[in-house]
């Protein structure tokens, strides 16, 4: 057994990825805001402002997500696989939110009620709804992507620190002093 993966085994530029709804922004802010460094919330690249989830150029987004790579510090989040290879290659380490489907949907459907500004990496103008899209989306199309993700971190060499539940999560937070 591996040993155990702690912040400090992280680095400077840390990758977060995992299924919507899984906390990501949430741990992204807290981390910027306890490591002193920038934070990138990749929906908001990847989005036109003002919309309602407009999405960008894919050639647009990946420019957008490459110039925030040059910065010796940060913390992004988000998943993206058009971008992965690049952000992997250019961090440090890498926090995976492995979590359970159902329990990103039930965080999903409660977001949709949630005040716009209770939620961190919200689009500029968006209105969080219930979408069937989203929701096919957490129930069958980011667990397909569980394979590749794991190819591709394993590709980058990069420490990975995999939580696998909200309680995992949670003991993370307590470690690290967040």
């Amino acid at each position: 057994m591996p040993a155990p993966i702690h912040l400090s085994d992280l680095g400077a530029r840390i990758a977060i990825i995992g299924p919507s709804s899984s906390g990501k922004s949430t741990l992204a802010t807290a981390l910027g805001a306890h490591l002193g460094c920038k934070v990138v919330h990749l929906d908001l690249l990847a989005h036109y402002p003002d919309t309602q989830w407009r999405p960008r150029p894919k050639p647009e987004l990946v420019a957008l997500h490459d110039a925030e790579l040059a910065d010796p510090a940060w913390v992004i989040e988000g998943n993206y696989g058009v971008a992965m290879p690049q952000r992997f290659a250019r961090a440090t380490g890498v926090i995976w939110l492995d979590f359970d489907r159902w329990g990103c949907l039930w965080r999903y459907v409660r977001r949709c009620f949630q005040p716009a500004s209770q939620r961190r990496g919200t689009l500029p103008g968006a209105i969080e709804r219930l979408n069937w899209r989203m929701v096919q989306y957490i129930l069958v199309e980011a667990p397909a992507k569980q394979a590749r993700y794991e190819q591709m971190i394993a590709q980058s060499g990069r420490p990975l620190l995999r939580l696998e539940s909200l309680e995992a999560l949670k003991v993370f937070y307590r470690s690290a002093g967040i």
